[in-house]
């Protein structure tokens, strides 16, 4: 890779898409453009740490249900928070112009707050076994006012040992652009870093049908764990009959079982697989799902045909079967008529 290469890196947050070209320069990047386009609607749920069943979603769903406004103008009224101006104004759902003081939001939200830090808090000490010396925040959520130190405290650490990491000590990086600076930034610059120290920190990357999959770990990565990765539904890879018909015929149960269905079709790299199948870096993955078997539609012919064999008689040496009389659920039907599940049927030879 020459260093004159124009590189591109992208990071597709929650709220935001951060694009940028660079070039490799002296073990470092320089920076050529960037551009940050907004989520009109999101594109995932936020990010969550380890096992924490919340996360900035929460905040802004209360500032929906208080204010009584949709969930893009909750986003930018959180947002608002991080600047200067005292007051917020919005419009709420009547189309109604509102106000709202910093103070009296921050009281609002304090309560989702406290339960993601406490929930943030619990999670690195478990993970890490005891609260860590300090702890980085990064992204644009971490920006929210009182978080930093709301997190301290749950970790009985001084404010100063939980901090957002912005464009700090980014000496490696020419032509660092505003609004690449703050912690919304660290994600794709990190990307750019890495790239041109050549680190993939055991990730490579396959598609599935035609969606690129980031997946971890060099050795015995399999179909399997790329489709889980891409969000597949493995039961739609399994095939199954569709609905049998269960009658009594003349009094004895009866089963006819449902048309079989056809196998899902893998392929790596155009070639039969398995979920075993070994994959690699830039691997293609195909998959058709499992077309699933139809329900069993039963004439009351087909039940005609399996009563005629044994009943017949010769005239002049010629095999001639009985006329029959088909009843299902007491009435009288013609051949071609479909059985319900459940029917009681009876045929009878009319002699």
């Amino acid at each position: 890779m020459s260093t004159n290469d124009n590189l591109f890196a992208l990071d597709i947050g929650t709220r935001n898409v951060v694009g940028m070209v660079y070039q490799t320069v002296s073990g470092g990047i320089k920076i050529r453009s960037f551009s940050k386009k907004d989520h009109q609607v999101r594109c995932m749920f936020d990010g969550q740490i380890h096992d924490i069943p919340m996360a900035g979603d929460e905040i802004t769903e209360k500032i929906c249900k208080e204010l009584l406004v949709d969930f893009n103008t909750a986003e930018k009224i959180k947002l608002s928070l991080n600047k200067s101006k005292n007051e917020i104004r919005y419009e709420d759902v009547l189309a109604a112009n509102k106000t709202i003081k910093k103070g009296e939001l921050m009281e609002l939200i304090k309560e989702p707050i406290n339960k993601i830090t406490n929930s943030l808090a619990d999670a690195i000490i478990e993970v890490n076994g005891s609260a860590p010396s300090a702890v980085f925040c990064i992204g644009g959520g971490s920006q929210l006012s009182t978080f930093d130190d709301r997190l301290a405290e749950c970790l009985n650490l001084e404010k100063d040992r939980v901090t957002i990491k912005g464009e700090e000590n980014w000496d490696k990086i020419k032509n660092l652009r505003k609004g690449l600076k703050g912690p919304q930034g660290v994600t794709p610059l990190g990307i750019a870093l890495s790239s041109c120290k050549q680190k993939d920190f055991g990730y490579f990357y396959v598609t599935v049908n035609d969606k690129l999959v980031r997946l971890f770990g060099k050795e015995q990565v399999k179909v399997a764990d790329a489709l889980l990765a891409a969000g597949s539904k493995m039961k739609k890879l399994i095939t199954t009959s569709g609905k049998g018909v269960k009658i009594s015929l003349n009094g004895e149960e009866s089963y006819f079982p449902g048309n079989t269905g056809e196998p899902a079709t893998i392929l790596v790299n155009g070639k039969n697989a398995g979920l075993e199948t070994v994959v690699k870096n830039n691997d293609d993955i195909y998959i058709e799902e499992a077309k699933q078997g139809k329900a069993r539609r039963l004439k009351a012919k087909e039940l005609l045909y399996e009563s005629q064999k044994s009943e017949y008689f010769y005239l002049n040496g010629d095999k001639i079967n009985f006329p029959y009389e088909i009843k299902v659920n007491g009435n009288k039907v013609l051949p071609e008529k479909y059985i319900g599940d459940g029917s009681e049927v009876e045929i009878r030879a009319v002699i």
